[in-house]
């Protein structure tokens, strides 16, 4: 069942986002349909699009430690996924933190498509072969 929602998942994902979705390590590509579906939800405190995430709750979702979840959010960056508005604040003693605040871009369409983390390192002409 969960391998019939993850492929209906993917088919609804415009080309580029598709791409990037299917090159992606698993802990990206969870973190990917996490942010993207944040995103997506209508709230009247927030635009559409703009999502609040913490390294801290995408880490326990992930089943990963904070700094990992942050290197993931990191890459998502870099391949122009989302883009930082606002940066947390950690909790501390006596301070409450605060979620990152984050943009859903999708890939803008004159951004190279970014080299793969995940399966094994193998080029993207090689992954797009095995599709």
């Amino acid at each position: 069942m969960l391998k019939s929602v993850t492929q209906t998942y993917a088919i609804s994902l415009a080309k580029e986002e598709r791409k990037i979705y299917d090159m992606v390590s698993e802990d990206e590509r969870n973190a990917f349909r996490i942010c993207r579906d944040l995103a997506l939800l209508e709230r009247p405190e927030r635009r559409r699009g703009e999502f609040f995430l913490s390294f801290g709750d995408l880490g326990d979702r992930l089943g990963i430690h904070p700094p990992q979840a942050q290197r993931v959010m990191c890459q998502l960056e870099g391949y122009g996924l989302i883009r930082l508005k606002e940066k947390g604040t950690r909790r501390a003693r006596g301070v409450r933190g605060v979620a990152g605040t984050y943009a859903w871009l999708g890939l803008p369409q004159d951004t190279p498509t970014p080299v793969p983390t995940g399966n094994g390192g193998a080029s993207v002409s090689e992954q797009e072969a095995k599709i």
